[in-house]
């Protein structure tokens, strides 16, 4: 964990989570998570090493930040944990979106409306967050989600079904609608 105080933010804190083989940085401020991304390339069969491998997180410093920053830093741990055991996070992490346009913080916004293992048309974000036939913007503003995974951005499709691009590629994004479908399964057994 390393801390950076900034003039206009305030402090940060930068976090490395290892979700079986995958490392995750993540930064943090009082508000909540602004930045998640995996570090390094993806596995090819992310799912099966989930599955296989018990997760774990690893804070790198000795110490945890005050709250509410450690409180947020456990709630991403704990949703990363779940999801990639295939399980329903009973969580939604605390976001600082302050950074964003208003336009990109409200069609985020709007994306955590889509449900757990489903998903939604490109057409429909743009109604739901007041740009018609903005799809392409829809996407550049998708494409810029700081928070990918946690803010479901991979849970949005074309409006044909075909699954669309992704920041963190195609097969990611598959892999993480196949993750939450398995968890809705597992819920109802």
């Amino acid at each position: 964990m390393k801390v950076i105080n900034t003039p206009h933010i305030g402090e940060l804190v930068n976090v490395t989570y290892a979700v079986g083989e995958i490392l995750f940085e993540a930064v943090f401020s009082s508000r909540g998570i602004r930045m998640l991304y995996p570090r390094g390339p993806l596995p090819v069969n992310l799912e099966m090493r989930a599955n296989a491998i018990p997760v774990s997180f690893e804070i790198h410093r000795a110490g945890f930040p005050a709250e509410p920053m450690g409180t947020h830093i456990r709630q991403v741990a704990r949703y990363l944990g779940m999801l990639f055991n295939s399980t329903k996070p009973d969580l939604i992490p605390q976001f600082d979106l302050s950074g964003l346009s208003k336009t990109q913080a409200r069609v985020l916004t709007n994306t955590l409306k889509i449900p757990f293992g489903e998903t939604r048309s490109y057409f429909w974000l743009t109604e739901l967050s007041g740009i018609p036939k903005g799809y392409r913007a829809i996407g550049r503003l998708l494409g810029g989600n700081p928070v990918p995974i946690l803010i479901p951005c991979h849970r949005v499709i074309r409006a044909n079904g075909e699954i669309g691009g992704y920041r963190l590629g195609v097969d990611f994004k598959k892999t993480l609608l196949e993750l939450e479908r398995k968890a809705l399964k597992r819920q109802e057994s």
